[in-house]
């Protein structure tokens, strides 16, 4: 619709506001109306209008499909698809949901609702590179785990504050404590008794860990002995990083008495 010229104030309708955003928006729009069989079930829709970003964000042009049905131009369309925006146009109830959509191999977000009896409007973005960084991170964090818990290095993982947060199980091994135990304490609790190679006491200022969070830098091969609860002592090579959580590498270089 052509803006109106004779109004007095110069400015537009609502309408023409309305069709500048619609054409100026990033995110996909489109209106449809839904097609019913015998017994009103929505077994199809219709395209009735689309905006440049919808082109652009699917590769279909607007002269090719409004008039036209979804399964006639995406005959691979997934049925929940067409029943999901069937209740919208059908009971006037809005949604919105993410979903992957098959026929052209993309994630959208997806906001729907209904503008007019036995129609409805959507709202999308394509979030395809998004889910597939979270798929990543995802498969990332597994990784992590399984590592995490099958090395034979011992490794403790503390915040900014000092407070371990959590250790794998070779680390309880050589420490002689539970995980539960562990995260109990700071990396510079009074109830850690460690010791210098001489056996003479380590104080909290020389543990590789306190070291690497003051230095802010990579502390590497520390000798040094813990002693467990069961008197024993663990000689270790212990290694600190300053990360997003600090981590405490142990690694055992002689037996405990």
């Amino acid at each position: 619709m052509a803006p109106e010229t004779n109004r007095p104030d110069g400015g537009q309708s609502s309408e023409d506001r309305y069709r500048l955003l619609f054409q100026l928006t990033t995110d996909g729009v489109a209106f449809h109306e839904i097609v019913c069989d015998a017994s009103s079930r929505p077994v199809d829709y219709r395209f009735l209008d689309l905006n440049p970003a919808f082109e652009r964000l699917t590769g279909l042009q607007r002269d090719q499909v409004v008039g036209r049905t979804v399964l006639e131009i995406l005959p691979g369309t997934e049925p929940e698809w067409i029943e999901r925006y069937g209740q919208v146009a059908l009971t006037g109830q809005s949604i919105q949901f993410d979903q992957y959509f098959t026929p052209l191999g993309r994630h959208y977000e997806v906001f729907a609702f209904c503008p007019a009896p036995r129609q409805f409007a959507v709202a999308f973005r394509d979030v395809t590179e998004r889910k597939r960084i979270e798929a990543a991170l995802r498969r990332s964090d597994e990784t992590y785990s399984s590592l995490f818990t099958i090395l034979t290095t011992g490794v403790v993982l503390t915040d900014d504050a000092g407070q371990i947060v959590d250790a794998n199980p070779a680390a309880e091994r050589i420490l002689g404590l539970t995980k539960s135990e562990t995260l109990t304490r700071a990396y510079d609790a009074p109830a850690w008794s460690i010791i210098r190679p001489d056996a003479t006491p380590m104080p909290p200022a020389e543990y590789p860990s306190v070291r690497a969070m003051r230095e802010g830098r990579v502390v590497e091969n520390v000798e040094m002995g813990v002693v467990r609860p069961d008197g024993g002592v663990a000689w270790m090579l212990t290694s600190a990083r300053p990360i997003s959580v600090t981590g405490l590498g142990l690694t055992p270089t002689r037996s405990a008495p």
